[in-house]
């Protein structure tokens, strides 16, 4: 259903919206809803993993509260201060930049949505064949795919790594908050030059043929 969407020229925003929140309530609600008694009950007995998962993800959702909604400074954020939060922090701050970013003009394309729909189409979610680009149609779309899809891809990447011999919370933590797979570096890097560019508009930009 997602692939039918993304491979329109022009889809509308609503009707991507509208999708991104069913598949949403269709592939994750049931597996939230499911665990939430298990995982409550865990953490009110105080398993350390559980509790400590639950930690981290009030911290990144409070650190997109303050990057992505108040705008905050980068150096301010209440919930990642300090050198030993500097990744999580840099982290936090791009996928916040997206949504300041959105609609703002890129130097290979029109906006930087139409930059992340391009850049995108070529990459899924692991066994579910849809399209990160899918999830840049909408801002909608967008914000469920930052507040519920990423959380629980993590908590997937998480669980596969525990029989390498990784802890459940600290390897969740990690992919949260503080992720050093290619991807994640990728977009890093597409943000911060999306970034400078918008602020600098540096003709030297304009010299790149990505194709």
């Amino acid at each position: 259903m997602a692939a039918i969407v993304t491979h329109v020229m022009d889809p509308r925003p609503w009707a991507v919206a509208f999708l991104a929140v069913l598949l949403t309530m269709c592939m994750v609600c049931p597996l939230v809803m499911s665990s939430v008694p298990l995982v409550s009950g865990m953490y009110f007995l105080g398993i350390p993993p559980v509790s400590s998962m639950i930690r981290s993800l009030a911290v990144y959702y409070r650190a997109l509260w303050y990057f992505g909604v108040t705008r905050g400074p980068y150096d301010g954020c209440p919930v990642l201060r300090g050198d030993n939060h500097v990744r999580a922090r840099v982290h936090c701050a791009s996928i916040g930049a997206v949504f300041a970013l959105f609609d703002k003009p890129h130097y290979r394309h029109q906006t930087f949505q139409t930059d992340m729909i391009l850049n995108l189409r070529n990459v899924a979610i692991p066994g579910t064949g849809i399209p990160l680009s899918f999830w840049s149609y909408s801002r909608t779309a967008l914000i469920l795919a930052f507040l519920v899809w990423y959380p629980c891809l993590c908590v997937v990447a998480a669980l596969r790594g525990v029989g390498e011999g990784a802890w459940l919370s600290s390897r969740f933590t990690s992919l949260l908050l503080a992720p050093r797979d290619w991807f994640s570096l990728w977009r890093l890097n597409c943000r911060l030059a999306a970034l400078h560019y918008v602020k600098t508009r540096d003709n030297g930009y304009l010299l790149e043929d990505k194709w």
